[in-house]
């Protein structure tokens, strides 16, 4: 009830109850070197697919599904889509203190077909939170230049994000960090004639988010406690010659986000 008066056709397709039956491909490429502090490289790629084997099964068994949307199976809708994503970071060993620099760069988007018009919630990609762009919180960013700040709506299609940040030696167990986090998420499309949220090559460097801050771990070799404190450089939701917030922004804005391990 609560989301049919939201009258927004994204939200209530996002959460509708779907059937998942899908497949994931991976690769994973890590050339660190346990033994020297040298610079190397981590990269996985995934592709997930699902819902073609049940469209194809009922295909054959007769059953004409582009006139019958939804079809369903065990009295639930399934969900088909392709949704690949990507995650390489570069680590970069400094020569001093033990510091290390890292810049990572996250990419992907789910393309929803057949017998889905939209992705399932958990399959949708979503900004901000602890091992994101920390100054937002956990899906609280986004899609695009999107300005309501109705939780429910914060899910895309499409997900650029990139970090950069540099890790230092404090003192014994305790490390400190300094860090840059930018990027966004968005939709393919949108079904309630609004072009708020929706990717485009032409405006979508202009809805990057660019969020900075400092952390301390304490770093216990068996397990890892992460405290980031991160405040708001640039936020797409503001106009567009303002949003560079920066200057406007105090210490009451800083985003706090608490982990376990580094963020990536």
């Amino acid at each position: 009830m609560q989301l049919e008066e939201l009258q927004d056709p994204t939200i209530i397709l996002g959460y509708s109850n779907q059937f998942i039956a899908d497949g994931r491909i991976s690769y994973l490429f890590n050339n660190q070197d346990l033994g020297n502090r040298n610079k190397y490289f981590f990269f996985r790629a995934n592709l997930e697919l699902a819902g073609n084997s049940i469209y194809l099964a009922k295909r054959i068994g007769g059953e004409n599904i582009v006139d019958t949307l939804p079809s369903e199976l065990f009295n639930l809708k399934f969900a088909q889509y392709f949704r690949p994503d990507f995650d390489l970071r570069f680590y970069k060993p400094v020569n001093f203190s033990n510091a290390l620099a890292v810049f990572r760069i996250a990419m992907g988007f789910g393309l929803a077909y057949g017998n889905s018009i939209k992705l399932p919630f958990e399959k949708s990609f979503y900004a901000g939170g602890p091992n994101d762009i920390r100054a937002w919180r956990t899906r609280n960013l986004g899609p695009g230049s999107n300005t309501k700040e109705d939780y429910f709506e914060r899910f895309g299609d499409i997900k650029i994000t990139t970090n950069l940040e540099y890790r230092f030696d404090i003192y014994r167990k305790l490390k400190g960090a300094t860090f840059i986090d930018a990027g966004n998420i968005w939709l393919l499309k949108s079904f309630n004639n609004s072009t708020i949220g929706v990717f485009n090559t032409n405006t979508f460097l202009d809805q990057i988010a660019i969020g900075a801050g400092l952390g301390i771990r304490f770093d216990f070799t068996f397990f890892i406690l992460r405290l980031d404190g991160a405040i708001q450089v640039r936020d797409p939701k503001q106009n567009l010659d303002e949003r560079w917030v920066l200057p406007s922004k105090n210490l009451g804005d800083i985003t706090y986000n608490f982990g376990i391990g580094y963020p990536f």
